[in-house]
């Protein structure tokens, strides 16, 4: 090997040593992964939250009795406001009762014994398909994360810290210095399609899996989550929703499929509200970004509800019939449609 090759390798060599500890310097000041602390620059946004997540948890998986599985909505649930347990919000985009499961057991191996389970079921839950994304292998092998210099040393993760690092999020949500998620205070009041609500409506795609079709394909998917804490309290919700959303059910005449899933769902629990019933705070548009969505003092509401206080928000289903569930439900959505002057069809489905 001549002079010139052992410099040109010397310097390839410097260049990328230089660029792995750039590379992890910057990751490991912005903290995306919150494998350090996390919140170095005050900024938390939507990046890899499952992965952040599973980084948080592992540093006090034996602190930790209780935990809160749902999707994006669910992560606006602050878990310190559930009482008499310590409680870690587990929550993440997107998510599908088979990750739920993947999530849980994961838990079940790295973490102490768990007595409460808060478990949101979205409406997309109880379609035939609802499949979320791919979980970690890390996660279903039942391994530990990925190491500091495995994570931090990665151009992708880099990536996710200079988005993080010039504010940029595509999000109206993040997550705060003690990683609860919040909505941001520049997020819009919601305001809801002009046309939903009848049977021709142009839906916007992303509503459109959340209106049916819908199955009772939740509830053995839901039966073996609850299979993995054997001992624990299972507590199920349904998340708030912009009651022009039901009305649109109505109009493609899901929504009794919806209650019927809901309901078989339910039976599940321990103890089941839905949240989305019909209510002035689900409609008030100031509420909510996008109908789905709900701000802090909707979720503190949901949190006081669930430790048992009488809020007079949601309904609780567990001790209910299926057609007292479905009479509360219509009237609620007929009271509303009323109220807005929506030119919904009433009455059944």
């Amino acid at each position: 090997m001549t002079g010139r090759e052992l410099r040109y390798l010397l310097v390839a060599g410097v260049t990328a040593g230089a660029l792995v500890a750039v590379t992890m310097i910057f990751n490991m000041l912005v903290d995306p992964l919150w494998m350090l602390g996390g919140n170095q620059i005050g900024r938390n946004f939507m990046t890899r939250e499952r992965l952040a997540k599973a980084h948080l948890f592992i540093n006090q998986a034996d602190a930790v009795d209780c935990i809160v599985l749902g999707s994006s909505r669910a992560t606006l649930l602050n878990a310190g406001r559930i009482e008499r347990n310590r409680c870690f919000n587990f929550a993440f985009s997107g998510g599908s009762v088979e990750a739920y499961i993947d999530y849980a057991r994961w838990v079940a191996h790295f973490g102490g014994p768990i007595a409460q389970v808060i478990v949101s079921v979205d409406s997309y839950n109880l379609g035939p398909d609802s499949d979320g994304p791919e979980t970690y292998d890390f996660i279903r092998n039942l391994e530990s994360p990925p190491t500091l210099l495995e994570e931090y040393a990665n151009l992708s993760i880099l990536r996710a810290s200079i988005r993080s690092a010039l504010g940029y999020t595509r999000y109206h949500r993040a997550y705060d210095e003690q990683f609860r998620g919040v909505v941001l205070d520049s997020a819009p009041a919601y305001q809801p399609p002009s046309q939903l609500g009848r049977k021709d409506a142009l839906v916007p795609r992303a509503l459109l899996r959340h209106i049916g079709p819908f199955s009772n394909e939740a509830k053995p998917r839901l039966e073996r989550l609850r299979r993995v804490f054997p001992n624990a309290r299972y507590v199920g919700y349904a998340p708030p929703l912009h009651p022009s959303w039901f009305a649109q059910m109505r109009a493609q005449e899901t929504l009794d499929g919806y209650i019927d899933a809901m309901y078989a769902a339910s039976r599940v629990f321990d103890a089941f509200y839905d949240f989305g019933i019909p209510h002035e705070l689900n409609a008030d548009t100031a509420n909510s970004y996008d109908g789905s969505h709900y701000r802090e003092q909707v979720n503190d509401r949901i949190a006081s509800t669930i430790n048992g206080v009488d809020t007079g928000y949601g309904i609780e289903i567990s001790g209910l019939e299926r057609d007292e569930y479905r009479d509360a439900f219509f009237e609620a959505l007929d009271r509303y449609t009323a109220q807005s002057g929506r030119p919904e069809n009433r009455g059944g489905s």
